[in-house]
């Protein structure tokens, strides 16, 4: 019985699904690599690179705010609204409330105090 962890990822029915190929491919795989030494083949990428669009579904439409604490990024086929304050991007409702109420926000009225 083999263990979850000693196969590769990307290994599934025969076929190598990296997304370092454009499409899954037999042709690449090996028993002996796939299965017991993955870590060593050039289609494993050990490093799961993370985007801004893995965490949040882009807004389609540019939303803006008075708030000074807002700040919209273009992410190239939409938008993220991000919230200095918090220090992190915000949904979209979110957003749609700073967009509106931004002058009666509470985390905007205490970083106005500091």
């Amino acid at each position: 019985m083999l263990v979850g962890k000693l196969v590769c990822p990307y290994y599934k029915n025969g076929a190598c699904y990296s997304p370092s190929l454009d499409q899954p491919d037999a042709s690449v795989t090996s028993k002996e690599r796939c299965l017991k030494n993955f870590k060593v083949c050039r289609y494993f990428q050990n490093e799961t690179k993370l985007d801004i669009k893995n965490f949040y579904f882009e807004m389609k439409t540019k939303l803006s705010s008075e708030c000074n604490y807002y700040e919209l990024k273009d992410v190239g086929s939409g938008f993220v609204a991000y919230c200095k304050v918090l220090n992190r991007i915000i949904t979209e409702s979110q957003a749609i409330n700073c967009n509106k109420y931004w002058n009666d926000c509470p985390l905007r009225a205490i970083m106005d105090i500091h």
